[in-house]
């Protein structure tokens, strides 16, 4: 198999060639291989090529699995045992993992080859991709543009057909945003769809899945990493049949909402309004019933209790870095090292060469001087406005089945638009604006869908969203699949493929 040949499949479809013999692992990853080298360079989408281990594995016989064979790059916030990560971040670079995720558990078990990892925002925390500590990644529809973030990195590793998919997170719209930004499907699974750990976040509302082209390469991947293990906190009821099995169905007639309105009640970018009407008009084509109506969101509160949660997370990262560092030292040494000044200091001199430097970026430093300045109580206010959005939600489920809108508020930004030094006020205004209700999916523990069915008049992916009731990702898929088939995207190709 060539590199021209590769490109063209999905997942799927690679995996079916390694059954019937038609080519082997080692050849894929020799294609994957060969198409990273060739591209990254205009890309930057990986942060670490993981080459040996997937040759040795290979060498030592691949499970017999839906993907065996298939080459996958995983976000650079993944635990893979004994391989680097660094979280996108400058000073956690090449951080050792001691044990696997559940999930890379479940996708090597599957046979994924695993051979690499991408790049992402630092810990997550924008959603851009352009970490100090490896660089933008560009997108592979106009290399001058954003990918989104954070699971950036992954989203133009396939576009630009690196592979065919790759695995990503998403705790705001991480997955979604990408896949918009990229012209890609990305689906953020439920809350409890797949199994955790026990250092995952507390409330579920980050979760993995991965970005693809198909939809039933996601369909797949969601069938291999669902299902949850004894001792963890959310459980997702399993679904009637396999994912992948129910897309062979046509989806029932559903009662689909839709809004043309921005973040708010704000403005939509024209490019966005005119993609919901248009996908609007398709779904009513296919026999559902469409109408324009929204849940009654008070976004201002909702946006506000969000920057609380943002602000935990940056904390919750920081804290367990402390936590490591502290474990190192003698006992009586452990307490100054959780003293936050104190922790800066080590942290500066352990980047040696780039001692004066921050060993964070200045956004995360932000978000952690909030957390700090947060109390219990705070936080516990934030969960209650996020949980009455998550009730509304409920309700406006019991007269529909999906909610349509736009990924993004606006078309992908151009790259270097994001500006660390922006005050607070701007900062809400255009993050906010830009990331459109993603974040609601995810507090709400609700299943959404990013489907590349427009393209703008300069050629960049506007991507649509779906939502659906908690635990329906079976109904989401299979119209995900219902407009696939009448709306093939398949054949267009960014600029660099």
């Amino acid at each position: 198999m060539n590199g021209i040949e590769y490109r063209e499949h999905d997942a799927l479809s690679l995996a079916k060639l390694v059954r019937d013999g038609q080519v082997k692992p080692r050849e894929l990853l020799a294609c994957a291989i060969e198409q990273v080298e060739a591209t990254n360079p205009a890309l930057n989408a990986i942060a670490y090529r993981l080459y040996e281990r997937a040759e040795t594995r290979i060498a030592a016989g691949l499970p017999d699995g839906p993907f065996t064979g298939v080459p996958l790059l995983i976000k650079d916030d993944l635990a893979l045992a004994e391989t680097p990560m660094s979280l996108g971040s400058r000073f956690l670079r090449g951080m050792p993992c001691p044990r696997s995720h559940v999930v890379a558990e479940r996708l090597e078990a599957a046979g994924f080859v695993i051979f690499g990892r991408t790049n992402m925002s630092e810990l997550g925390l924008l959603p851009f991709t352009e970490p100090h500590a490896f660089g933008p990644t560009h997108n592979p529809w106009s290399l001058g543009h954003s990918t989104g973030g954070s699971s950036g990195g992954s989203a133009a590793a396939v576009a630009a057909r690196l592979v065919p998919l790759a695995q990503g997170s998403d705790g705001g719209g991480s997955i979604r945003i990408p896949a918009s930004a990229c012209g890609l499907v990305g689906l953020k699974p439920s809350r409890g769809r797949s199994a955790g750990m026990p250092d995952d976040d507390p409330d579920g509302f980050i979760v993995r899945g991965c970005l693809s082209r198909t939809v039933r390469d996601t369909a797949a991947f969601l069938d291999v990493i669902a299902g949850n293990r004894v001792g963890d906190r959310w459980r997702a009821p399993a679904p009637p049949a396999p994912y992948l099995a129910l897309l062979e169905r046509e989806p029932a007639p559903m009662r689909i909402a839709f809004t043309t309105k921005g973040p708010g009640g704000g403005r939509l970018h024209e490019d966005c309004r005119t993609a919901v009407e248009r996908t609007a008009r398709l779904c009513e084509t296919l026999g559902h019933h469409v109408e324009e109506a929204e849940p009654n969101l008070d976004l201002l509160a909702f946006n506000e209790a969000f920057v609380t949660l943002w602000g935990m997370c940056a904390g919750y990262v920081f804290a367990r870095i402390r936590a490591l560092m502290a474990d190192r030292l003698p006992v009586s040494a452990r307490g100054l090292v959780r003293r936050r000044l104190v922790f800066e200091l080590l942290a500066r001199h352990a980047q040696q060469d780039r001692f004066l430097e921050r060993p964070f970026e200045p956004f995360t430093g932000r978000l952690v001087a909030l957390d700090a300045q947060k109390s219990p109580a705070d936080l516990w206010m934030a969960w209650t406005v996020m949980r009455e959005a998550e009730e509304e939600l409920v309700r406006f489920f019991q007269r529909y089945d999906a909610f349509l809108d736009s990924v993004l508020g606006e078309p992908p930004w151009r790259l270097g638009t994001f500006h660390h030094g922006w005050s607070d006020d701007e900062l809400r205004r255009r993050l906010f604006r830009y990331i459109g209700l993603t974040h609601v999916a995810n507090t709400a523990g609700m299943p959404a869908i990013s489907l590349p069915l427009s393209v703008n008049a300069e050629g960049l992916p506007i991507g649509i969203h779906l939502l659906a009731p908690w635990a329906e990702e079976y109904r989401l898929l299979a119209l995900a699949a219902q407009l696939e088939r009448a709306a093939p995207w398949g054949a267009r190709r960014p600029q660099l493929v």
